[in-house]
């Protein structure tokens, strides 16, 4: 098991080179409230590292409705902030473990795979209270993942 801060540092680095997808292209509809919300909530914000935790928990279904190039730009700052315990309501492990199989969400590349793996495999094992532990498992297991190695694109599952 990696500890928390090499689990961090790897999703950053897997996900520094990912750009902001432009203002326009935050959501995946613009039809209804939500999204709409969720758009000018996160409009302008071009550094992910600098997304405060707390608009996050606002704006918690916000992964739910982003475009695929926002959820890879946005992810890591979720990621980062639950793993530093700065989440209350906002749940990432949700977004990679429900709903993977049926429907695709995000590209990622084979470093941006092993980062969320690496993630998933931390909160796994990190966990006493077992939690999330079999959404985990069958996430990793359906979508067929595992430690890949190599560069490119990967799948379209996570």
């Amino acid at each position: 098991m990696s500890d928390r801060e090499t689990v961090i540092r790897r999703i950053e680095g897997a996900f520094d080179a990912v750009e902001h997808p432009g203002d326009l292209f935050l959501v995946e509809s613009r039809e209804g409230a939500e999204p709409e919300r969720v758009a000018a909530a996160f409009a302008g914000m071009r550094d992910r590292r600098a997304v405060d935790p707390a608009l996050l928990d606002a704006h918690h279904e916000a992964l739910s409705f982003s475009s695929e190039e926002a959820f890879r730009f946005f992810l890591p700052a979720c990621l980062v902030a639950d793993l530093r315990g700065r989440l209350r309501t906002a749940d990432p492990v949700f977004h990679l473990t429900h709903g993977f199989h049926d429907v695709a969400i995000a590209a990622f590349t084979w470093e941006e795979t092993a980062a969320i793996v690496a993630d998933l495999e931390y909160r796994r094992d990190a966990d006493p209270s077992g939690t999330d532990h079999s959404a985990i498992d069958a996430a990793l297991r359906t979508c067929g993942l595992a430690v890949p190695t190599g560069t490119g694109p990967v799948n379209r599952g996570l």
